[in-house]
């Protein structure tokens, strides 16, 4: 499998009057393509910042993440906000979707903000919208408003959106963490079934140690550094 991520000694440290909080130091990750990684660490261990760093929305303050081998930092504003439209797709805890659109409005959302608006090229994605809908349960459901969905339906919305413009790699922040456990396990083969169907790379970061049953690797964020974890499927949710 080709590699399509790599961070290299990325160290983020923030500053707030004279003192200085070191979050991530001397941390390297390298994610190949087809895999799923899972990232444990409890609530201020760094896993946002981490994300937000991956998938650049965040500059570390020492380091380098190379997106098929090139630096994303290294991009104009310009360049690195089309790369997050389209090559980096991100599913959040709090799915950010929003309120005024429907289901299939909100998937449609990172095509209308792309550089390319062509009406070809709407057509296409629009029919890819209504397919993916489907693919991730909610065929039937693309003209209710978030209010009017569950909160896993809400969140397979999310990740619906972040498939839209097939990107490299999806970057998914505590994805389940506002949902029951059996409405999570439903999200967790949902991504399983994503990955094994279209081949979708994911990186997942969690608290919840049950995600190890579909990684293809598990790392803890332990004190700014990345342990990789070889008997993770063998513990129990917490």
């Amino acid at each position: 499998m080709s590699k399509i991520l790599k961070a290299q000694d990325i160290y983020k440290i923030y500053k707030e009057d004279e003192k200085e909080t070191e979050i991530l130091k001397e941390l390297n990750l390298e994610i190949k393509k087809g895999e799923i990684v899972v990232i444990l660490g409890p609530s201020g261990s760094g896993k946002t910042t981490l994300i937000h760093i991956l998938g650049g929305l965040d500059k570390p303050t020492k380091g380098k993440v190379l997106l098929d081998g090139v630096d994303l930092f290294a991009h104009s504003d310009l360049e690195l906000s089309r790369i997050r439209n389209q090559e980096i797709g991100f599913v959040f805890q709090f799915h950010q979707l929003l309120p005024e659109f429907t289901a299939l409005e909100n998937v449609k959302l990172p095509v209308l903000i792309g550089e390319d608006s062509s009406l070809s090229l709407r057509m296409t994605r629009e029919k890819r919208c209504i397919e993916l809908l489907e693919e991730v349960g909610l065929k039937g459901k693309e003209a209710r408003l978030p209010s009017m969905l569950s909160g896993g339906e809400r969140q397979r919305v999310g990740v619906a959106r972040a498939l839209v413009n097939e990107p490299k790699i999806v970057l998914a922040d505590e994805p389940s963490g506002n949902l029951d456990s059996k409405t999570s396990g439903d999200l967790h083969q949902l991504f399983l079934n994503l990955n094994k169907s279209q081949g979708v790379t994911f990186i997942i970061a969690t608290h919840k140690e049950s995600l190890c049953k579909i990684a293809s690797k598990v790392f803890e964020l332990k004190d700014g550094k990345l342990n990789k974890i070889v008997n993770c499927k063998m513990k129990n949710e917490k």
